[in-house]
């Protein structure tokens, strides 16, 4: 079984949060801690029942993971 967590992004705005996978979420951080581009894209692990999130790196201020438990 996959490994799941979910991921918030905290912004000055707004908070936005989705679920990824473990390999999803290591991605999203090394994207923030080297940004190529000016916004980052977070795939949700299900789109069906999660939002994609497109984020503004220099927006962001705090980044929460936390590990789901696996049902």
């Amino acid at each position: 079984m996959t490994l799941m967590k979910r991921i918030t992004v905290h912004t000055q705005e707004k908070s936005l949060s989705t679920r990824v996978t473990d390999e999803q979420a290591e991605n999203v951080i090394l994207d923030l801690q080297q940004p190529t581009r000016p916004f980052v894209r977070i795939d949700p692990a299900d789109p069906t029942v999660d939002p994609l999130l497109l984020v503004q790196v220099d927006h962001v201020f705090a980044l929460d993971i936390e590990h789901l438990s696996e049902d």
